[in-house]
């Protein structure tokens, strides 16, 4: 080991080194934690969009599909 870091200086830079490296790697796992939990909160609301599109969709279908089936029950000769 070099003479420089047997010193109180050579203690204070690996103390500085490491913390260093251990905040960076929290900082980096927080990074990824706070991703996650944003792509989960764009799942979300993606799937509640996609409940509410499905339930108008069957309200739409309810009033409109008994006179679309009128109309689907109607000879071919009579659009002309």
């Amino acid at each position: 080991m070099k003479y420089w870091l047997r010193g109180k200086r050579g203690g204070v830079v690996i103390f500085l080194l490491i913390a260093a490296l251990v905040t960076g790697g929290l900082g980096g796992t927080t990074v990824a934690a706070l991703r996650m939990e944003r792509e989960q909160l764009d799942d979300h609301l993606r799937a509640q969009h996609r409940d509410q599109l499905q339930l108008a969709l069957w309200h739409l279908d309810s009033l409109i599909g008994p006179a679309l089936a009128k109309e689907d029950s109607r000879p071919y000769n009579h659009y002309s």
